[in-house]
């Protein structure tokens, strides 16, 4: 009896291994897995670029040694100007008669102690509504578009906002729901209706703000202020901006306003906590739908020599809704390569057929050469498919996609399988 049983699992795996060949290592890709994570830094408004890109530098160094484990992890900049504030300071400053510049730069990063009406010039500058209005900002757009093209590549984002940084994100996570990006790609409202498996943006993308002006966060986003921050505490009488909630001083020797990055990240407190809610927001994002990643892919050389071969058309099938797309590419030697695919953004969880009809159009030529890919191309090479017609025309089931729903980060899981050999349609 055992000996049967275990004659019959044998005749079992021969089976399947004969519809659904692709080799060891085929199974564990899923050609709609998101990408991985990116940090996006959004500095402060007294930052030029290479000061802002500096920060990142630090901030980079400082947190991504204890997010090692974090697969595909990539640190970004989204770059606020700063516009003409540390100008108006400076003429200020010359219309008192101050005449040691360099008492200026001081001042202005907490290396010293300011007078008290340098000290009242800065909160007014920090509290003008020109510099808190959303409708102004001159590179929200530029954040948006940021921000975008991540999420249709299919990474998760963690935006890391710092000072007045902060108000970019609060815009840009509340408009980017809607955005229409320049790519001319559905907004992520739109995907998300369309295909209720693409995550909605909370689910996609998250905030901490670090040394926050605002009063609110969206979506609960997390803050990092220190409770002697004097920047903040400047501007909290007009802002009702949020409280401190780090403990340990932030004011030092080389920062006196207690407001720097530098000091966030020096102080153990807040470095900690900084980290404990990046990884926190990792865990709870999921990864997007790579929009623009193809799952399947099947090629046919359609011309070979300048001459056309007899035609075959592939087709994916989910249900009885056909989901492809075709293009062509040329070769360097002149043949051209027509390509059926479907994109992961169309698959829903089930089954997808893929399909292929070939026409006979000279009596010597019977036999029909494919491929079929994972993606696009996949790193173990594609799976020929050799069909022979027997009559003029054939259909073929060449394979199938299973889908299902994500258990982990990504929202759906597409198994591609390609038959070993392509089975005829009666």
């Amino acid at each position: 009896m055992s000996r049967l049983v275990t004659t019959n699992r044998w005749v079992v795996c021969i089976t399947i291994s004969f519809l659904f060949c692709l080799g060891p290592r085929a199974y564990a890709l899923n050609p709609c897995a998101g990408k991985g994570t990116v940090i996006v830094f959004v500095n402060g408004v007294f930052n030029n670029w290479d000061q802002a890109n500096a920060s990142l530098e630090k901030f980079q160094e400082s947190t991504q040694p204890s997010l090692a484990d974090i697969p595909n992890l990539k640190y970004q900049l989204a770059w606020v100007e700063g516009r003409l504030a540390p100008l108006q300071l400076a003429q200020t400053m010359a219309q008192r008669g101050v005449d040691d510049f360099q008492r200026y730069w001081l001042w202005l990063y907490g290396l010293e102690k300011g007078p008290s009406w340098f000290d009242e010039e800065v909160r007014s500058l920090v509290t003008d509504p020109k510099n808190l209005n959303a409708t102004v900002l001159p590179r929200l757009n530029d954040h948006l578009e940021l921000y975008s093209d991540i999420i249709l590549q299919g990474y998760q984002v963690i935006v890391i906002s710092h000072s007045a940084g902060n108000l970019y994100a609060n815009a840009a996570l509340r408009s980017l729901p809607g955005f229409a990006s320049a790519a001319l790609q559905p907004t992520i409202n739109e995907r998300h209706q369309t295909n209720p498996d693409y995550p909605a943006t909370e689910q996609m993308i998250a905030n901490i703000q670090i040394a926050t002006p605002v009063r609110d966060t969206v979506n609960g986003a997390p803050w990092v202020s220190f409770k002697d921050d004097q920047i903040a505490n400047l501007t909290r009488g007009v802002m009702n901006n949020l409280p401190g909630n780090i403990k340990s001083p932030g004011v030092n020797a080389s920062d006196l306003w207690g407001h720097s990055l530098a000091s966030y990240l020096r102080v153990d407190e807040s470095r900690n906590r900084i980290i404990q809610h990046m990884r926190e927001a990792y865990t709870r994002l999921k990864y997007p739908i790579p929009f623009l990643q193809d799952a399947a892919t099947v090629e046919y050389r359609n011309v070979v020599n300048h001459q056309s071969t007899p035609s075959f058309t592939a087709a994916f099938y989910m249900g009885s809704q056909e989901i492809t797309t075709v293009s062509e590419k040329t070769e360097s030697n002149g043949n051209r390569l027509a390509e059926f695919v479907t994109r992961c953004r169309d698959l829903r969880p089930g089954d997808v057929d893929i399909r292929a009809e070939s026409i006979i159009r000279r009596s010597n030529e019977r036999t029909f050469m494919a491929t079929g890919y994972i993606g696009t191309e996949s790193p173990h090479g594609g799976k020929p498919l050799r069909m022979t017609n027997s009559k003029e025309i054939d259909r073929w089931q060449l394979g199938q996609i299973r889908v299902s729903r994500g258990q982990s980060k990504d929202p759906i899981e597409a198994d591609v399988r390609y038959f070993d050999r392509p089975l005829l349609k009666r």
